[in-house]
């Protein structure tokens, strides 16, 4: 049976870190002129807005192991913690468990050849980017909780550590050119439901170079259709479909239902 990492008390407001969003904070006061022209929508309680974003350091931002762009790698990688009588938890703290997850993202640990390639490529692209305009390379901002976690730019940030490192054995590299992530910023009280609405706008429109992988796909969104059918009652079907369909650019409610069929075909 197919099975989602969080539960029913997962609902409501994500938790915050509130010593690591004061240090964020604190950082885009004392530096106002890091404010980016970069912009990024975000939702932040069911409403969509576009906000500027912010350079940070990456230090200040931490990986995201309940992405959903990974949620079967990350079970996986779990289930090996567990038969090792290990904690399941990542402690993104730790850097053990952070180069868990960066392997993982990697396409080294489990093995997964389409997602190394496709590493590589990004890869590729963000250092002949970097070579041929400056800066680190990136071209579109991530998205951050106020606390620092990435809600988009997991992979994106491991390449910027994996060029820092290259740049690092250079006779005369600037390492430090990839030490910043610009980075939207959003509210404190957000939930897991604008989370994955933010996903499903960012990771599964058509427009992006990479969709997730089919059952990712589905398994997100079914968690989201779970929760809203939850919230607003079963006779509410077409209208849960509907809006979740409205985040994604490209699909329609079709695509929603196909995807939703799947996962009961594979259940």
């Amino acid at each position: 049976m197919i099975t989602n990492q969080k539960n029913s008390k997962a609902e409501g407001r994500i938790p915050i870190n509130q010593q690591s969003a004061k240090t964020v904070s604190d950082y885009i006061k004392k530096h106002p002129n890091m404010k980016s022209n970069r912009t990024a929508f975000v939702i932040e309680n069911g409403k969509s807005s576009e906000k500027n974003a912010w350079t940070l350091p990456r230090q200040l931002l931490r990986l995201n192991p309940d992405n959903h762009r990974f949620t079967t790698a990350v079970s996986e990688l779990i289930a090996e913690r567990i038969d090792k009588k290990e904690s399941p938890e990542f402690d993104m703290e730790k850097k053990e468990d952070i180069k868990q997850i960066r392997d993982m993202l990697r396409g080294l640990k489990p093995i997964n050849v389409d997602r190394k390639e496709k590493y590589q490529k990004i890869l590729n692209e963000i250092q002949s980017h970097s070579e041929k305009h400056g800066g680190n390379g990136l071209k579109v901002a991530g998205i951050i909780t106020a606390d620092g976690m990435y809600i988009n730019g997991n992979r994106r940030d491991t390449v910027l550590e994996d060029l820092q490192e290259k740049e690092t054995k250079k006779k005369n590299g600037d390492p430090s050119k990839f030490d910043n992530f610009e980075v939207v910023i959003c509210d404190e009280n957000i939930t897991y439901s604008d989370i994955r609405q933010m996903e499903i706008a960012e990771q599964v429109s058509v427009s992006l170079r990479d969709e997730y992988d089919y059952l990712n796909t589905a398994m997100l969104i079914k968690e989201e259709y779970d929760n809203l059918i939850q919230q607003k009652g079963e006779g509410k079907k077409v209208q849960v479909i509907s809006q979740i369909a409205s985040r994604i650019e490209g699909k329609n409610p079709d695509a929603v239902k196909k995807y939703l069929e799947y996962l009961d075909f594979v259940d």
